[in-house]
């Protein structure tokens, strides 16, 4: 018999893992980490719910393509739980301020790469080769 105890989702996804930002299109490691909670989780889970009944709820239905990109985001923002080493002109960026920016067309390259880890049930588990 196999022992699945640490292979359970809602706990990993839970624990977190972080996102090591690179620069879009050079790749180059920013020192900027952002930590994350997976899509599994529940908190993430929620804020989905939340959004589809914020969507109902509306007079004017919003047309697909608005849909889909307000659902992305509040995902995305759901899942962030850190920042470390980000900053926008002198000014440090919060977890609320980061959670605002991914609705930008211009930090699209950031909701990237929270999608990336935060999307990938892989990313919460050693097992799967993560640190």
């Amino acid at each position: 018999m196999t022992d699945i105890s640490n292979l359970n989702l809602s706990e990993a996804s839970k624990a977190g893992a972080f996102v090591d930002l690179v620069a879009p299109g050079t790749g180059t490691d920013l020192g900027i980490k952002i930590g994350v909670i997976g899509y599994d989780s529940e908190a993430v889970k929620e804020a989905e719910r939340a959004y589809l009944r914020q969507m109902q709820d509306r007079k004017k239905k919003a047309d697909a393509s608005e849909f889909l990109t307000g659902r992305r985001v509040a995902v995305a923002a759901a899942a962030v739980a850190s920042v470390e080493g980000m900053e926008i002109g002198k000014e440090a960026v919060t977890v609320d301020k980061l959670r605002s920016m991914l609705a930008e067309p211009a930090w699209v390259w950031i909701l990237e790469q929270i999608e990336e880890v935060a999307g990938d049930r892989a990313s919460f588990f050693k097992s799967a080769g993560k640190p």
